[in-house]
């Protein structure tokens, strides 16, 4: 164990049985990856040590307990102890120091069965990251986005037949080339002080067609937004050191790079230009490009952008990058911190750009993420393999 986690400087013990261990590996990686600390038998209990007393020092020292909650983590003896330290320390839960994580379908009683909880049943693995890191963060649960109108309705057939009749049909998702490519403001346009790391970052920009400026007294408030935007999206950790600035021409709010924390970011410039980054999948052989992962990535980065309070302009063009790639293979993302060997056809490589040369309405947009991802990913996946 190390000086800090004697100390008690480690965010999360994560508790599980030995048949959740993927689940388990997948929840400390989530949590490392935005910035927490973690002790997990797989990884912290090397051989030669204690079993029981490495397990009593991690239940200790940790801050806080997340449950890994399934049919075998409620049938086991050995797990109790693990909650159970957790709940006597915390018996009203005024430190959250108990966090049940249900993976499976199950139902806890007793104790345990009164603490809420986070549920990933059911998600794919960005709802499940996205629903891990929000239930994580300080504070409410309020969504970034306005929810639905219920309608003014006195029953819910009424209403759903005055909805289906009101609703107008969504807009067609049409490209629409243009006729001047716009400028773009890529991630190193963004930062001051740019600085290339060995992580594969993507990157994704919206650019409005025409450009609605955005006045210079506006951006200056734009960089907290961006930093409340990121967190609850789970972009940002919730302890998670930021850079926020903003100047005459841009603002962004950006993570401090360190051990076991990749640089991700947000941005708006005056142009109106929203722009975000992130790290690819990746293990100590680099990372990896996979477009079914990258799908559902792109879609939940589109919404974020777009959860931004900012003018909306008439069109939407769409600018991606993936940079640096000298460390980065085709795979399968559910290979990470499993593979033996990595094959990365892009050693002399620095980036990938997909340039924007259409655009779509943004009503459009809104009603599509999930189809302007998919053409997105297809896009970026032809850019790499001309490479």
């Amino acid at each position: 164990m190390t000086e800090e986690q004697v100390q008690g400087s480690v965010d999360f013990f994560v508790s599980y049985n030995h048949a959740d261990e993927v689940w388990a590996e997948w929840v400390a990686w989530v949590l490392e990856e935005a910035g927490y600390t973690t002790r997990l038998q797989a990884w912290d209990f090397r051989p030669g040590s204690n079993f029981v007393v490495e397990m009593h020092q991690a239940a200790q020292t940790a801050r806080r307990t997340i449950a890994i909650l399934s049919p075998n983590y409620l049938g086991s003896q050995f797990t109790r102890p693990e909650w159970a330290a957790a709940f006597a320390h915390d018996p009203e839960g005024r430190g959250k120091e108990l966090i049940p994580v249900r993976v499976a379908p199950s139902d806890a009683d007793g104790l345990l069965g009164q603490i809420v909880r986070i549920d990933l049943v059911g998600l794919s693995r960005e709802e499940a990251r996205v629903a891990l890191l929000a239930g994580l963060s300080p504070g409410r649960a309020k969504p970034i986005a306005e929810p639905a109108f219920p309608g003014e309705t006195t029953s819910p057939a009424a209403g759903a037949s005055r909805s289906r009749a009101a609703q107008p049909p969504a807009p067609e998702l049409t490209w629409r080339p243009l006729a001047e490519p716009p400028a773009v403001s890529w991630r190193g346009d963004l930062v001051g002080g740019y600085t290339q790391g060995t992580t594969a970052l993507v990157e994704v920009h919206l650019v409005p067609v025409p450009s609605p400026h955005l006045e210079v007294r506006r951006l200056s408030q734009v960089g907290n937004e961006l930093a409340s935007a990121g967190r609850n999206a789970g972009l940002f950790g919730s302890g998670q050191a930021l850079t926020i600035d903003a100047d005459d021409r841009r603002a962004h709010a950006v993570s401090q790079p360190g051990r076991q924390v990749d640089e991700a970011g947000l941005a708006v410039t005056r142009t109106g230009q929203r722009s975000v980054w992130l790290p690819l999948p990746h293990d100590t052989l680099g990372a990896i490009f996979d477009p079914d992962d990258m799908r559902p990535r792109l879609a939940a980065l589109l919404r974020v952008l777009r959860s931004l309070p900012l003018p909306d302009p008439d069109q939407i063009a769409f600018a991606l990058r993936i940079e640096p790639l000298m460390l980065l293979s085709f795979a399968v993302a559910a290979t990470v911190g499993h593979r033996s060997q990595a094959q990365m056809p892009f050693a002399s490589a620095n980036s990938c750009s997909v340039n924007p040369e259409d655009a779509i309405g943004v009503a459009a947009l809104d009603a599509n993420f999930t189809d302007v991802a998919e053409e997105l990913t297809a896009r970026l996946a032809a850019a790499l393999k001309k490479r």
